[in-house]
């Protein structure tokens, strides 16, 4: 006898690029613990969803962004590479480091946006470096700070992201605007506090959209 044929909710489960709409998700072996308690619960599958594109969205550089994703780097970066593009500031190695980031396991592509280096990427350059690197089987996860988002680029590296073992995180200050993103978090910060809002999901929804952490991870 052949093997049965997947459920639908299977299907729907184990595919990133459809809409879930409002629902409480269990979670599964497919998601990736966020490292803090309070963000598992607000994200689909009670952590970070693999195969899928992810905007952070915050209202200038700084506010704990990467400290919220530096367990997730480190998770990823214990097999496959992590890739860097076009951060709006020159990483510093020691504090990498002291964080737990392996400088071997990372690479970062271009110099920081709105430099006068002639290392700089165009914006057109720095969407097409996410596309081909996020295609190759030792990336774990693409950052990249683009200088404004375009939605017809964002599809493009919305699919592949359904297509690859690896997660493409969007890192900006613009306007938010409609895309085709997987998932989208609003990130501010004040002298205590790092509040997280999920304001797009298109693989579910928790009860609670809104997690607090506190101010002292924002450490890079």
């Amino acid at each position: 006898m052949g093997r049965a044929a997947p459920s639908l909710d299977d299907i729907l489960k184990n595919n990133p690029r459809v809409w879930r709409g409002y629902r409480e998700q269990d979670k599964t072996h497919n998601s990736i613990d966020s490292g803090f308690e309070a963000l598992n619960r607000i994200l689909p599958s009670h952590g970070w969803p693999p195969q899928s594109l992810i905007e952070l969205n915050v209202r200038q550089w700084g506010q704990g962004e990467l400290s919220v994703l530096l367990p997730l780097m480190r998770h990823l970066q214990q097999e496959r590479q992590l890739v860097w593009i076009a951060p709006p500031h020159i990483p510093y190695a020691p504090a990498l480091q002291q964080s737990g980031l392996s400088l071997q396991q990372l690479t970062v592509i271009g110099r920081p946006c709105h430099s006068s280096s002639s290392t700089e990427l165009s914006p057109q350059n720095i969407w097409w470096a996410a596309e081909k690197v996020l295609r190759h089987p030792d990336c774990g996860a693409v950052l990249l700070w683009p200088a404004s988002m375009d939605p017809r680029q964002v599809q493009r590296l919305q699919s592949i992201a359904g297509e690859q073992q690896a997660i493409a995180i969007i890192l900006t200050t613009d306007t938010v605007i409609d895309t085709a993103v997987s998932l989208r978090l609003q990130i501010q910060r004040d002298s205590e506090h790092i509040t997280i809002s999920i304001t797009k999901s298109r693989l579910g929804w928790c009860h609670k959209t809104i997690a607090t952490l506190p101010a002292r991870l924002a450490s890079l």
